[in-house]
Parts: structure tokens; C-alpha cells; sequence
């Protein structure tokens, strides 16, 4: 009786899991397809000389921390041009991956002893 309870348990952690991960897919998806929106009509405003955003016709300036910059410039020398964004992927890549392999060495490593 208990192995049905079990498995009834497994079925409907894993139905959950799986309702909560699709939510979090359509919510992220949701959110990148409105910020999206946000970046295309900016672009168009900047191109179009501010005629489609809402801004106010006098621009201020205010004191601010920048911590990215792209441009469409080619790059002046003929090596590769550097690019935080992939080096940030890297990282994250690299991180996510070694912290689930000793998440799964110590569950491993728990089992053996």
C-alpha cells in the first residue's frame, strides 16, 4: 500500500514540477516579448529623431551609472571584438554546470556511505 502512495506522491510532484516550470516559461516569455516591445519602439523613436516615443521635447540630464554599451560600429582592429555578454554567458554556463555537479557528487557520495 505504501509503494501506491509513493508512486501517487512522485506522479503528482512531477504534474506539479511540470505545470510550475511551463508557467515560469510562459511568464519569462510573457516578459522578454514586452521588453522586446519596450527596445523595438525605443529603436524606432531613435531612428525616427525621438518623433514616436513619449518623451518630453527638453531632454535633461541626470547623473546615472552606465553598465552596458553596445554599438553597430565595426571594429577598428582585425582580432575579435569583446563582448561582455558572452563572457557573462561563459561564467554563467560554468557556474550552473560545476554547482549541479557537486550538488550531484554529495547526493552521490550520501547513497555510497
Amino acid at each position: 500500500m505504501s509503494n501506491y502512495l509513493n508512486a501517487i506522491v512522485g506522479v503528482s510532484f512531477i504534474i506539479a514540477t511540470f505545470f510550475m516550470i511551463l508557467g515560469l516559461c510562459n511568464g519569462l516569455q510573457s516578459l522578454l516579448t514586452r521588453e522586446s516591445k519596450i527596445a523595438l519602439n525605443a529603436n524606432k523613436g531613435l531612428s525616427d529623431g525621438l518623433n514616436h516615443s513619449n518623451k518630453p521635447a527638453q531632454l535633461k540630464a541626470k547623473n546615472g551609472f552606465v553598465y552596458a554599451y553596445w554599438s553597430d560600429r565595426p571594429s577598428l582592429s582585425g582580432s575579435a571584438e569583446f563582448n561582455v555578454f558572452d563572457v557573462a554567458n561563459i561564467h554563467l554556463v560554468a557556474f550552473t554546470s560545476i554547482a549541479i555537479a557537486l550538488i550531484l557528487l554529495r547526493v552521490f557520495l550520501q547513497e555510497l556511505f
